[in-house]
């Protein structure tokens, strides 16, 4: 033991001497090591580890699906079917019913929109919620009971209700309901994401409550599932054969959604996890594949620092071997030198993987599922550890194949001249050409995603965002008369009129930009197939609200918006998908369900960030019922308008309502692009590594060249060469290698171009000028490889260089 330690200390010491070689190596391997571990824990999460609930591996999705012959709907979820198979299944432990929605939490003074699950008692047992404050949800809230109970979440408790620890039992208003107050969920609670959407429940009510049509055939939900947990003898498929056995039938008899016929109701189940996670294991495995090519790179650039620090260790090489030191002995004193350098990387990477997991977590928790259980566990600690000692006996390895044992004991009568045999040329000219190639790939590779994020966020919306909101009103059962609706919509336009600072005020369904769309397929008189389109309604003042300019034809009249006439007009876009080049106005179009719809007008393209890739501009615009109150507001510029303030204006002149919606376009537009500046700040990180790393291993590489050729340029100096063409040869002979990486690079690339091309993303392209612009600074940095290790030597003594000192 007391030699091992000695060992240890005089390699430790002798490290210290090199103090260039210690920052570098280990700066290398940390920062790869860092955020391959924060990779692999990332990864380990998402395909490997358990749900965190009891029995996790039992839990299945079960969601519904119609088919149609070769089609396929899986968003219709019906009600009825959920309920049916809740009330007689027979291959489960227990089911749960979710329903996701939002309401207005009234009896809150600022009125917040709040996120809410309508449950059955069932799905806080299954998911072993745990409880803060107060109970769980029991047989008091079961289905059909109609008990105006309701759980809130730790979070709403501390935000909304000041940590109150008297809450229990008091009511609370949503919509225009009230619910009492029965617990608390503790903030530990990890909500599966079932609908892929980005929001926590707040607050949980029963199943009863959700105000869905519940009993009809015709009517199908997204936001809506349930969870089942099979029995210990039952199996996936036999849950579903029994929903098929039950169901189905009764579906045939009393499900026709439209016209369509020959349809199937089947089961959809899956196993939870899989369910949540779906496609985002893969985009793990993309995040570790690059986190293994940074780990390429480095490991080559570690490599070559090692064949660099052993041209200077040459002398004690020598020393070791003459004194009869076996390739094993020298082995184990490469291994060491190379096993403490691992270690204090992997140490310093542990940090930095914790650090990439938090703002991983702060950053992503919108894109990634489970991201809030990401952490580096036991797991990430193992797989370190055996890292270390794998890297360390590789660098080892290699470092060894590479010296020629006989020719160290041989070098002690030379001085150690004509080093350059401990590497020959072709050996260092493939570790420049594979750095080249690897740096120069993964540059492209990056270019590429950040070209087109930032098309996509560098596109006009087509119209000014900034001073533009989108609000909508809740006017529950106060108003069941059409023409009480119609006077109450023109009292809040003329009322949000006067709002200090608003410059114009419209009604429209929706935003101009928002996540999703409705959509109808449209054909001609013929009977003939359009295409699918994404459509809105709109009233007069919508297209001067939020600006955009009628190219052709009209706009609506009053008298349209008020009879809901049928009139419609077309984007850009879709009226170049439709007619081509022709002009439209005036062409009668068909919906999917016969309906007739005549083109009045031709409006210029908004541009929404999330269905641009799909349908390219292309919007209907249909004429808004007057009695809607959905707005749209137009501030002058310079002025905001604050949620209080309409908040106080609604509480004044119109108590019986509820503001369901408020929210700037600015705001919806920077939650649509969100993931693309995600997106564009991991490829700039990416190729910030790539070219640090490139960096230190091509001035490792030509370095350790440089060294291996003193004694050459020692004898050439001594004869009177020039400094300048023995610096000119060199970098010349060091740049061949430097040129043919870049061409195995370039077609590596177009191969890789052309494949995505075909099977990942049509509207990949290239920006020449970045890429360009990666090449220029990679020969920049070749070129500084080339040139400063040679003119340090070139600088020395030629004695020195002759001595090889």
């Amino acid at each position: 033991m007391s030699t091992l330690l000695n060992e240890v200390k005089a390699t430790a010491i002798s490290l210290s001497r090199v103090p260039g070689f210690v920052v570098t190596t280990v700066f290398t391997l940390a920062l790869t090591l860092g955020v391959l571990l924060a990779a692999f824990s990332l990864n380990h999460l998402l395909i490997f580890k358990a749900l965190p609930y009891p029995d996790a591996e039992r839990l299945i999705l079960m969601k519904q699906e119609i088919q149609q012959g070769d089609r396929v709907y899986k968003n219709s979820q019906f009600f009825v079917a959920q309920k049916l198979m809740y009330q007689k299944q027979k291959s489960l432990t227990s089911m749960a019913l979710v329903y996701r929605n939002r309401s207005v939490l009234a009896s809150h003074v600022e009125k917040p929109l709040t996120e809410i699950s309508y449950i059955s008692p069932e799905y806080l047992d299954i998911l072993a919620t745990p409880i803060l404050m107060g109970r769980a949800f029991n047989q008091q809230e079961q289905v059909d009971s109609y008990n105006p109970s309701a759980m809130i979440s730790e979070q709403l408790w501390r935000q909304r209700f000041a940590s109150d620890s008297n809450i229990l039992g008091q009511s609370m208003t949503l919509g225009n309901k009230q619910f009492r107050i029965v617990g608390v969920i503790s903030k530990s609670f990890i909500e599966p994401n079932l609908f892929n959407d980005e929001e926590q429940s707040q607050v949980w009510l029963p199943w009863d409550f959700h105000a869905q049509e519940e009993d009809s055939w015709n009517n199908a939900y997204t936001s809506t599932g349930a969870i089942g947990k099979l029995l210990p003898n039952s199996s996936q498929a036999q849950a579903s054969e029994e929903f098929n056995q039950l169901i189905d039938p009764m579906f045939q008899q009393n499900g026709r959604i439209g016209k369509d016929k020959h349809q199937a109701l089947v089961a959809n189940f899956q196993n939870l996890q899989v369910a949540i996670i779906g496609d985002n294991k893969y985009i793990g495995l993309l995040v570790l594949l690059g986190a293994g090519v940074l780990l390429l790179i480095a490991c080559a650039n570690i490599v070559n620092l090692f064949f660099s620090r052993a041209a200077q260790r040459q002398r004690a090489l020598v020393i070791q071997a003459t004194l009869g030191a076996k390739l094993k002995h020298l082995f184990f004193s490469i291994w060491l030198e190379s096993f403490l350098l691992c270690s204090a990387s992997m140490i310093i990477g542990l940090v930095i993987a914790g650090w990439s997991i938090k703002l991983l977590r702060n950053t992503a928790g919108s894109v990634l599922p489970r991201l809030s259980e990401l952490s580096l566990d036991w797991a990430a600690v193992v797989f370190a550890g055996l890292l270390t000692i794998v890297l360390s006996l590789i660098f080892a390895t290699i470092t060894l194949k590479l010296i020629n044992y006989k020719q160290l004991i041989s070098q002690l009568q030379s001085s150690g001249k004509g080093t350059g045999a401990q590497v020959n040329a072709k050996v260092r000219n493939l570790l420049v050409t594979s750095q080249i190639c690897l740096a120069t790939l993964l540059l492209i590779v990056t270019s590429l995603i950040m070209n087109n994020v930032l098309s996509v966020l560098s596109q006009p919306l087509g119209f000014e965002d900034k001073g533009l909101y989108s609000v909508r009103l809740d006017i529950g059962d106060a108003y069941p008369e059409q023409a009480d609706r119609m006077q109450l919509s023109r009292d809040l336009m003329s009322e949000l009129q006067k709002i200090e600072g608003v410059k114009q005020v419209s009604r429209a369904i929706n935003p101009p930009i928002r996540r999703g769309n409705s959509s109808t397929s449209i054909s001609d008189g013929a009977g003939n197939g359009l295409g699918q389109f994404p459509f809105t309604t709109i009233d007069t003042q919508y297209f001067d609200t939020v600006g955009l300019k009628l190219l052709s034809g009209r706009g609506f009249t009053a008298q349209e918006v008020r009879n809901d006439e049928d009139p419609v007009i077309l984007s850009q876009a879709a009226a170049k998908k439709i007619a081509g080049d022709k002009d439209i106005v005036g062409t009668v179009i068909y919906s999917g369900g016969g309906s007739a719809f005549k083109v009045v007008g031709v409006v210029e393209d908004v541009y929404n960030p999330f269905t641009h890739q799909k349908v390219q501009g292309s919007m209907m615009y249909f004429g808004f019922s007057a009695s809607k109150t959905n707005f749209i507001i137009r501030m002058q510029a310079g002025k905001v308008l604050e949620k209080m303030t309409l908040l106080n204006l609604i509480d004044e002149k119109f108590a019986d309502l509820k503001v369901w919606r408020f929210t700037s376009v600015s705001d919806i537009y920077s939650d649509l692009v969100y993931h693309k500046k995600l997106t564009l700040w991991l490829s700039m990180t990416l190729a910030i590594f790539a070219l640090l790393l490139a960096a230190v291993g091509i001035y490792g590489v030509i370095s350790y060249n440089s060294q291996m050729r003193r004694y050459e340029l020692g004898i050439r100096m001594a004869l009177g060469a020039k400094s300048r063409h023995i610096l000119t040869d060199f970098i010349k002979e060091s740049f061949t290698p430097i040129i043919l990486g870049f061409v195995l690079s370039l077609l590596l690339a177009a191969v890789l171009y052309g494949w995505a091309q075909q099977h990942i993303n049509q509207w990949l392209s290239i920006d020449w000028l970045l890429t360009s612009g990666c090449i220029l600074v990679l020969i920049t940095i070749a070129l500084a490889a080339c040139y400063f290790p040679a003119r340090k030597i070139i600088a020395t003594d030629p004695i020195q260089a002759l001595r090889n000192e």
